[in-house]
């Protein structure tokens, strides 16, 4: 085409000492040089599509279960008794332990709480005076019996300082009991 820059190439043939010679027009390089240019753009965005969208495939088969682990676990702490399928055995041996650390939570629970009911029978059943206190002395609990022996009724004393039934000459031994208290010492 005339008028049309074009790009020339030769060579000699050092056999044959003969010289060739080729001469395209730059318009047809440059369409099959954009032609590849496209193509390659249209297949790696296409090979990173597929990329991603196998990525999340791979993500939602891993948090999927996960998830579904987890509404389970919190409808198991709260008292449900859900089903719960592991897709793979190594979620089905994090699904057993979670169930396990649960049974154990709920037995020791159950034992906490008949121990908190004996131990309230005996001093409430008790001949003897018995209170709690803080370490910083102030009186949590009061029997029938430290009502009868100090005067006073449980919703009168509680919440207030145990120096209240302390004689004033012998503060100073409750100033040491606390302080044994404090260091984790027998008294």
């Amino acid at each position: 085409v005339a008028g049309d820059p074009i790009v020339v190439g030769s060579a000699r043939s050092k056999a044959s000492g003969w010289s060739v010679g080729v001469a395209v027009p730059t318009a047809m390089l440059t369409a099959d040089a954009w032609s590849t240019v496209r193509w390659a753009v249209i297949l790696g965005g296409c090979v990173s599509l597929l990329s991603l969208l196998l990525a999340i495939s791979v993500a939602r088969s891993i948090t999927q279960p996960i998830d579904a682990m987890r509404r389970n676990a919190v409808a198991l702490v709260a008292g449900a008794s859900p089903r719960f399928e592991p897709g793979t055995p190594e979620m089905g041996e994090l699904w057993n332990a979670i169930e396990r650390a649960v049974g154990d939570h709920r037995r020791s629970d159950a034992e906490i709480s008949r121990l908190s009911e004996q131990l309230a029978a005996i001093v409430t059943s008790s001949r003897d005076a018995i209170l709690s206190k803080t370490l910083e002395g102030i009186i949590t609990s009061w029997n029938r019996s430290a009502q009868q022996m100090f005067g006073y009724s449980a919703q009168e004393i509680v919440g207030t300082s145990i120096r209240r039934l302390i004689p004033p000459d012998r503060q100073g031994e409750e100033d040491e009991i606390l302080a044994k208290i404090g260091r984790g010492e027998a008294i």
